[in-house]
């Protein structure tokens, strides 16, 4: 909705709630870098009534496979390092929360406890075009998934202080327990 009108590629994840049919508005807020629990606490204040972006924003969404091919070595070499840097100081992040579950299932318990609307997620395998898809931790307030490029481009326009804020209405219906075949 802001700083421009945009529509986004995303889906809501499997056994995420919806959203009652009426639309969650709210601001978004990008996981800072974080260097011990008191880090995580300090960022859960100020994530009440905020989409809160959880995933690795990927410097780019083309495959190192593709700089290779399309780039000089250079800017090829120094994309693969600046991309696994970046990734190596996400998930220090993620471990200095104090998060007991790898998964990072309680800090989604945490967001939701803390008011955050929602989760927003972006698993990109590294192929163009492509997503992993999984299920959400969030029981009360919905978990959505972008693109590779537009979660880049939400999280770009909130860490440039240009505060994004999304809209989402979205149906879920949890069905219980199915027997399989």
């Amino acid at each position: 909705m802001e700083p421009r009108v945009r529509s986004l590629e995303g889906r809501i994840l499997a056994w995420s709630p919806g959203t009652g049919g009426r639309p969650v508005e709210g601001g978004v807020a990008y996981l800072p870098e974080i260097h011990s629990p008191a880090d995580w606490r300090s960022f859960l204040g100020t994530v009440a009534g905020k989409w809160v972006m959880l995933s690795f924003p990927q410097p780019t969404c083309r495959a190192n496979e593709q700089w290779a091919e399309f780039a000089t070595r250079g800017s090829a070499q120094r994309m693969s390092a600046a991309r696994s840097s970046a990734q190596q100081a996400w998930n220090g992040s993620l471990d200095a929360t104090g998060s007991q579950d790898r998964s990072g299932r309680d800090l989604h318990v945490h967001l939701e406890q803390a008011g955050a609307v929602g989760v927003i997620t972006s698993q990109w395998p590294g192929s163009f075009g492509t997503t992993r898809v999984f299920d959400a931790y969030n029981r009360d307030t919905p978990t959505f998934e972008l693109s590779c490029e537009d979660y880049g481009l939400v999280y770009r326009l909130s860490a440039n202080g240009q505060d994004p804020v999304l809209r989402l209405t979205a149906d879920a219906e949890h069905r219980g327990e199915i027997p399989g075949f």
